[in-house]
């Protein structure tokens, strides 16, 4: 077990009491035994304190890898210079563009950030009139046990102005196809001005996008879900710029 147990006696690798928040076996010194690799090793059946123990089960778990974009073993700038900014191209680690065509935006990794945070991912409009965005596969491993279950995807965002980015949404999708072996531009067609893309086969939104009014001000923005799709193998998180101003 993991965590931080109050006040005990130790003597010779063995732990007599758990005493404050934690666990207590008065009748049996050797109840829980510290070897020598630090292991702990329950003796006997021995009951947990309330303040150990939830009241519900574990959750909360980030399921996102490089949410604050720290990590960018790619590099930390992506343009057309290279062809780093085509559409479907990996930039920050595990964060990919998809974008309706290729040099759309440039994309950094930006110390423009939030309170507490030391980067954010910064995207750069190169081609007007055009869709956008951002996304991430959750490997199956990650989110098998959340098949059923509800989901919120939270992110913060801010936008140099509103006059024409002014159309921000998030999704969360589904992939029923192969575990792992996911088409990671799930666009089949972006559509109109402010109607979010058509999905392709294997991938089905699991929340109605809806725009999210993202302003020029720092702000947090949460988008939850069901997982009902019953053969989800994969999830896909998507942030994307749905106007064509």
């Amino acid at each position: 077990m993991s965590g931080f147990i109050g006040a005990s006696q130790k003597r010779n690798g063995v732990i007599n009491k758990f005493t404050s928040q934690g666990i207590t076996d008065n009748a049996n010194a050797n109840a829980v035994t510290i070897a020598a690799d630090e292991s702990v090793l329950f003796n006997e059946t021995v009951t947990l304190s309330s303040d150990l123990v939830p009241s519900t089960a574990l959750s909360n778990r980030n399921r996102l890898i490089n949410g604050d974009f720290q990590v960018a073993q790619r590099g930390t700038s992506f343009t057309s210079t290279d062809s780093a900014n085509n559409y479907d191209q990996y930039t920050l680690d595990r964060w990919y563009i998809i974008s309706e065509g290729n040099n759309i935006i440039d994309v950094t990794q930006s110390t423009t950030a939030p309170t507490n945070q030391l980067t954010s991912i910064g995207l750069d409009v190169e081609t007007a009139n055009k869709k956008f965005g951002i996304a991430q596969i959750i490997e199956n491993k990650n989110c098998v046990g959340l098949i059923g279950n509800t989901v919120t995807f939270s992110f913060k965002a801010k936008v140099s102005a509103t006059t024409k980015l002014d159309n921000i949404k998030a999704g969360i999708i589904a992939w029923s196809g192969t575990a792992d072996t996911v088409t990671s531009d799930v666009i089949g067609a972006w559509g109109a001005d402010g109607t979010s893309p058509t999905l392709i086969t294997n991938a089905t939104y699991e929340n109605t996008p809806a725009n999210l009014n993202v302003t020029t001000s720092w702000a947090t923005y949460s988008v939850s879900a069901t997982i009902d799709t019953s053969s989800t193998t994969n999830l896909i998180l998507f942030i994307w710029s749905d106007v064509l101003d």
